[in-house]
């Protein structure tokens, strides 16, 4: 998801940005994934 802040964000020891991977990890990586809505689907 991409958000559009009314004001830049203050990075403090508590408050920084995400790394994101430069690639896809090989096939049968184990992953950890976060966020909202199903975590699978019937």
């Amino acid at each position: 998801m991409l958000l559009k802040l009314q004001k830049p964000v203050r990075f403090t020891d508590h408050v920084q940005a995400v790394a994101l991977p430069k690639r896809c990890p090989p096939p049968n990586t184990e992953c950890v994934v976060s966020g909202w809505g199903s975590t699978s689907s019937p």
